[in-house]
């Protein structure tokens, strides 16, 4: 049969937390690559959440420096898990940003999670590093 209800239902399709990972797809040997992790909060409450750089031997993890400088040619780097704790306001986004270097040629994978008392979610990203070629010419006799 069919039935009428005398109230509306309501549903909210939103999961209450969850990350984006935005990162290019592709780089050349030596390059920093800059990881933006957008960490959402659509609880009604404000949350603590820890950002996690997955440790690696094929990337190294680019230590900011005071007052947000990094060395262009030879910035303090180190492999190994990579913590950050950020707080989150009720309805809203923070954002986190994890500059990595590639140790090696070819396909890699980057796994960023983060964790809160609600839940974890994890992305994993491919960054193929390509050979960084110089254009000047040889002339052979």
């Amino acid at each position: 049969g069919f039935g009428m209800l005398n109230k509306a239902i309501e549903y909210v399709g939103a999961l209450p937390f969850f990350i984006n990972v935005e990162m290019p797809n592709i780089c050349m040997q030596g390059e920093q690559v800059g990881i933006r992790v957008t960490v959402f909060n659509y609880m009604l409450d404000n949350m603590e959440a820890t950002v996690v750089l997955n440790g690696s031997p094929d990337y190294k993890f680019v230590h900011v420096e005071e007052n947000g400088f990094v060395r262009a040619y030879n910035p303090r780097t180190s492999f190994g898990e990579h913590q950050f704790l950020i707080f989150i306001k009720a309805q809203d986004a923070a954002v986190v940003y994890i500059p990595i270097v590639p140790t090696r040629l070819g396909d890699i994978q980057v796994s960023v999670h983060a964790t809160t008392l609600i839940g974890t979610d994890r992305i994993t990203r491919m960054l193929h590093v390509e050979v960084n070629i110089n254009n000047s010419v040889l002339i052979l006799r």
